[in-house]
């Protein structure tokens, strides 16, 4: 179930791509920034892994995540991991869409957004703090705009 939400989230994400983002744009600057930062705080922790960024469609993303029970997993079925989204649309006004019906139907489930940057988790995700306190060390201005 989780992993067809997961897989429903990310289609979801990738419907709204449609033109390339240049590479030397400031949210793809800001979207390795918040990659970095990512990889900075979960630095040397088990159970913590941040991808690369990819593109697909014009869309950038990568995703942040956290294992729940790494101490008492014995086999990969039992492991029990979390995740964040974050993605870089190639224009403001995907982004704002994409936010704007995250906002009204809860699709993908909790969303911050930094310009083009989109991140979603999961509603009851316990790293939800974790993402924030990172999602806000970056865009710090950011912290009273969104829920």
């Amino acid at each position: 179930m989780k992993k067809s939400l997961l897989l429903f989230v990310l289609l979801f994400l990738f419907s709204f791509s449609a033109c390339g983002v240049s590479e030397t744009d400031t949210g793809a600057e800001d979207l390795s920034t918040l990659r970095e930062a990512f990889l900075k705080r979960g630095n040397s922790v088990t159970g913590y892994e941040v991808d690369e960024i990819e593109d697909f469609d014009g869309l950038k993303f990568f995703a942040v995540r956290v294992c729940l029970n790494t101490d008492d997993a014995v086999k990969v079925d039992d492991y029990v991991w979390f995740e964040a989204n974050i993605s870089l649309y190639a224009t403001q006004e995907e982004a704002d869409e994409a936010y704007r019906i995250n906002q009204e139907t809860g699709l993908g489930g909790k969303c911050l957004q930094e310009g083009r940057i989109l991140m979603y988790w999961l509603n009851n995700d316990p790293f939800e703090d974790l993402y924030k306190e990172v999602f806000y060390d970056v865009f710090p201005s950011n912290k009273e705009g969104n829920p």
